[in-house]
Formats: structure tokens, sequence, C-alpha cells
């Protein structure tokens, strides 16, 4: 996300001071949140919507600690090599969905067969029951 932000804002970490980025950061996720309810209640969803999951939440963030420093405290965790994706032009961590990968070309195979159907799939539209990929 704070990629994201970085791009829309046009500017790099060292344009903007941490206090004001993380505001942005706040108001930007927040935006999001709300347009996912709106989307989420306009497709029929019920939820807890005044009281959302928010990863941003203090008590969140406290659980998330205090698991940690359990984890310490048993000797689980330590160094290893698990990459972190990290931008060295904003030089922040990216999330997963964050990284943009080349496109890649490799051989497929596709694989025609018939599935034998009953009845109630002959109602879904296939009344040679039949299925076709």
């Amino acid at each position: 996300m704070e990629h994201q932000l970085f791009k829309d804002l046009k500017k790099n970490k060292d344009q903007i001071d941490r206090v004001s980025f993380r505001t942005l950061a706040h108001d930007y996720a927040m935006k999001y949140v709300a347009l996912q309810r709106d989307e989420f209640k306009r497709l029929g969803i019920v939820a807890d919507w005044p009281h959302p999951y928010l990863t941003l939440d203090k008590k969140y963030e406290l659980g998330i600690l205090e698991s940690f420093a359990a984890l310490v405290e048993k000797g689980y965790i330590y160094r290893g090599l698990k990459p972190v994706n990290w931008c060295s032009r904003c030089e922040t961590a990216l999330a997963e969905a964050e990284v943009e990968y080349a496109d890649h070309v490799s051989d497929s195979v596709f694989v025609k067969f018939d599935i034998k159907v009953d009845d109630k799939s002959r109602k879904l539209g296939f009344p040679d029951g039949r299925i076709h990929f």
C-alpha cells in the first residue's frame, strides 16, 4: 500500500516527512476500507460493519506484538533466508500483492475430456450429459 501511495503522490520517502506520510497512508487505507464496505453492503453481505477487522487497529497491533514476544521467549524466532520484497526506489517493504512480475511465456498442456453428469447437472444446461472443458 505504501508503494502505491508514493506512486499516487509522485514523491519518494525523502520528499515527505514520516508523520505526514503515515497520516496520508492511514487516510488512504481507510478510503479503501469504506469503498469495500459499501461494495460488500451492496452485494447484500451481512457483517458487523461498525466494528471492522482492521490490521491498523491499535488492539490488533498490540496482539501481534504480544504474540511475537511470546514466540521470541520460546526461541521460535530466528534469522533465516525468507525473502522480503523491497522497493529500492522508495525504500519500503512490499506486500506480495504489490509485486509486479514481468510477463512470462511457457509451454502449457490443454486436455479435453468428458465428465459424466447426473439429472441435476443436466438442469444446469448440459442436456447431452457432457461438460466440455
